[in-house]
C-alpha cells in the first residue's frame, strides 16, 4: 500500500522545519522508507510576516522538487501552507498571500490548541462561505474536541475535513488519546494523516507504525481511503466526502 503525507515541513529554510537542503534530503529518505509516494509540503503561514515569504517558499519548494527527483523519485511533491487561522484568511488565499493545498480549494487550517469551539466553527463558516474547503491541521491538538464525537461530526457536517498527525495514532492500549483518535478514524471522521515532520531526529517522517495500528480497527476499504486515496483525490481536484 502506498501512503500520502499532506502535512510536513520539508521545504528548507522557510519556517521552523527543515533548516537546509541536507536536512530536507534526510527527511525525503525517511519518507521513501516509510512508503510515502505523495507529499504536500506545508510551511507555516502566520499573519503579519509569512505573506512576504511566499516567493521564497515557492523558490525553495522548486529546489526541494529537484532534490526529490534524484533522492526520492517515487515521491510526488506538491506545495501548500499550514495556514494559521485569522479573520482575513479567505482574502489572503485569494490574494496569494497564503497557499491552499496543491493549488486546490482545500486549505490546511491551523487553530490555536486553546481555541474555543465557537470560534473554530465561526472561522470554518467564513472559509466555507468563501468557497474554500478547510482541512483542520492536527485536530487532536484542539483541546475542546478531544472526546467530543458529536462536535467532530458537526465539523464534518459543515464541510470541514480532519487531519491527525501519524504519531498520534501510535500509542499503546492505555493511551486514551491515541485510542480515541484511532476510533474516530474507524468511524470515518478522519480524512487525512500527516507526519508533521520538522526534523529527522526530533520530529521525523513516520507513517508505517500508524498504519499498522489503524489496520487493527479499520476495514480493508476504509484504510486505503485514509492512507492515500483522499490525498490523491485532493490533488486531482475531486470532492472528498
Amino acid at each position: 500500500m502506498d501512503y500520502a503525507d499532506i502535512h510536513n515541513h520539508l521545504v528548507p529554510g522557510v519556517d521552523d522545519g527543515s533548516r537546509n537542503e541536507e536536512m530536507s534530503v534526510r527527511l525525503l529518505h525517511q519518507a521513501a522508507a516509510e512508503g510515502i509516494t505523495l507529499m504536500i509540503a506545508t510551511p507555516h503561514n502566520y499573519p503579519g510576516h509569512s505573506e512576504k515569504k511566499i516567493p521564497l517558499v515557492k523558490e525553495q519548494f522548486a529546489r526541494l522538487q529537484e532534490l526529490a527527483e534524484t533522492e526520492a523519485p517515487q515521491i510526488r511533491l506538491y506545495l501548500g501552507n499550514e495556514v494559521f487561522y485569522r479573520d482575513r484568511i479567505a482574502d489572503d488565499l485569494e490574494e496569494g498571500l497564503a497557499l491552499p493545498l496543491a493549488g486546490s480549494r482545500y486549505v490546511l487550517t491551523e487553530f490555536h490548541p486553546a481555541e474555543s469551539r465557537e470560534n473554530v466553527f465561526k472561522g470554518l463558516r467564513r472559509l466555507t462561505e468563501a468557497g474554500w474547503r478547510p482541512v483542520i491541521a492536527h485536530v487532536e491538538r484542539i483541546e475542546v474536541f478531544f472526546g467530543d464525537v458529536a462536535a467532530l461530526q458537526n465539523l464534518r457536517d459543515m464541510g470541514a475535513l480532519l487531519q491527525v498527525n501519524s504519531h498520534t495514532m501510535t500509542g499503546g492500549f492505555f493511551d486514551r488519546r491515541s485510542k480515541f483518535w484511532r476510533t474516530m478514524a474507524a468511524q470515518g471522521l478522519i480524512s487525512f494523516l500527516g507526519s508533521d515532520a520538522h526534523h529527522p531526529e526530533r520530529r521525523p517522517v513516520t507513517m508505517k507504525e500508524a498504519i499498522a495500528k489503524l489496520s487493527k480497527s479499520m476495514t480493508a476499504d476504509q484504510l486505503p481511503r485514509l492512507a492515500w486515496e483522499n490525498a490523491y483525490d485532493l490533488v486531482a481536484g475531486k470532492r472528498i466526502q
